[in-house]
């Protein structure tokens, strides 16, 4: 009778000890912006002592985030072939609804037939946001979203029981909740004349090298056209300028290139600006002496019909550079004048009302 109390005894205490549910971390990390449209992540899951491995039937990752990383339309989704669980398992749809990251959980596959969770860990998925835009200087500040609905949700098989076993004290993050290595302020424009000086601000910088400044036109992709050394190391605001004196457009777009000093780089919204001179004019050629060509720059405040020619000191025409209607903007032509002899000659522009002639001299 004794040995029949004992063994009885011994079952439901190796019953309790099989109804208790698995302990388990379940990670944020890896965060990591791949370029200036794409951050991606990993989610992982592993078993934590006391529990050795346990079978998982279903795991529900849920986060929020920070929509204010970027001005343009975000989307969330899954890197393909990320998952390390069983195919029944692996995550297939994910979306953003307001500030929050939803993954959604598929049906529980049957006892057995789920993935085995130990130490070292199983990533779940790595997950991706992407911007139509570049990202600003936020950070996506991701974290676990642990109450509410919906809410991460982890469940197993205990014994063979389908058992929800979320428990959020072990739901661990580990990504850096810290801004991109450089926090811009502002990024303006303002035109002096002909110039356009780009003025921008940033409030603190890590590892700063220095900022590439590129532009673009309705005819032109990106082009770099200068670069602004930055100041490393930074906790104060920080004040930066560039002047650029474009030609032959009214429109051009401004980006910059944040680079640090370890390569990687952060590109920053564009700015737009439109450039119409106010006055007709026409400026001294440059170079000047030339050998064997120079440029010339004019400004139309309007669509003028333009003769723009070349005459020696004789009062003879030698060459015709323009003679056409153009747009109102700043303008620039180039003299090639190669196959003329040295001496000094005459350019003289017609647009609408105005004209004005200026000299200018060839050397070989």
């Amino acid at each position: 009778m004794k040995k029949i109390f004992i063994t009885i005894v011994l079952l439901f205490i190796a019953g309790i000890s099989y109804a208790q549910n698995p302990q388990y971390s379940l990670i944020l990390h890896n965060g990591t912006q791949v370029s200036s449209t794409v951050y991606e992540f990993d989610v992982s899951i592993m078993a934590i002592s006391p529990t050795t491995s346990f079978e998982l039937s279903g795991i529900q990752p849920i986060m929020t985030f920070n929509p204010g990383i970027s001005a343009g339309t975000l989307t969330f989704s899954i890197v393909p072939s990320s998952s390390q669980l069983e195919s029944d398992l692996q995550p297939r749809i994910a979306s953003i609804s307001g500030n929050q990251l939803r993954v959604e959980p598929r049906t529980p596959p049957g006892y057995g037939y789920g993935t085995i969770i130990g130490d070292p860990a199983k990533r779940v998925a790595r997950f991706r946001i992407t911007s139509t835009t570049p990202f600003n200087n936020k950070s996506p500040n991701i974290q676990w979203k642990n109450s509410g609905n919906p809410f991460t949700i982890v469940s197993a098989y205990v014994g063979t029981v389908n058992t929800d076993i979320t428990n959020s004290v072990n739901h661990i993050n580990t990504l850096a909740d810290s801004p991109l290595p450089v926090e811009l302020t502002s990024f303006t424009s303002k035109l002096k004349g002909s110039s356009i000086i780009l003025n921008w601000k940033t409030a603190t910088e890590i590892k700063n090298y220095g900022f590439t400044v590129e532009r673009k036109t309705e005819k032109t992709e990106w082009l770099k056209i200068g670069f602004v050394k930055g100041n490393g190391n930074s906790n104060s605001p920080k004040e930066y300028t560039f002047n650029d004196k474009p030609f032959g457009e009214s429109k051009y777009q401004y980006r910059l290139k944040q680079i640090d000093i370890d390569g990687k780089f952060t590109y920053y919204n564009s700015i737009e600006v439109t450039m119409v001179p106010i006055n007709y004019s026409i400026e001294q050629n440059y170079p000047n002496p030339f050998n064997p060509s120079t440029s010339i720059r004019f400004q139309l405040p309007k669509e003028s019909r333009v003769n723009l020619k070349i005459y020696n000191m004789l009062g003879q025409e030698v060459a015709v550079l323009i003679n056409e209607t153009m747009e109102a903007g700043f303008k620039y032509v180039k003299f090639d004048a190669s196959k003329l002899s040295s001496g000094t000659y005459l350019y003289r522009i017609e647009a609408g009302e105005f004209t004005q002639t200026k000299k200018m001299v060839l050397i070989k």
